[in-house]
């Protein structure tokens, strides 16, 4: 969220920043999922999770089951 706030400063490469650590991200991910597509929901429902977080939204009842569900994707991909 702080780096975020730092988007157009002329100070700090922000976007270079936030740009490495999603490449870094789904390079972990592209390890431990074989499936691009699948790494790519994950990562698609991570980013809208923490959007979620950042604007205070409250958490759905099924949020809870979201984890186990992917876990079980990634196991038979």
């Amino acid at each position: 969220m702080a780096a975020l706030r730092l988007l157009g400063s002329a100070d700090v490469d922000v976007e270079g920043a936030i740009v490495e650590a999603i490449d870094h991200w789904s390079a972990l991910l592209s390890r431990e999922i074989e499936d691009p597509l699948l790494a790519r929901l994950v990562v698609l429902i991570g980013d809208g999770l923490y959007l979620r977080a950042l604007i205070g939204a409250e958490p759905s009842p099924v949020d809870g089951d979201l984890a186990a569900y992917l876990e079980g994707l990634v196991e038979r991909a």
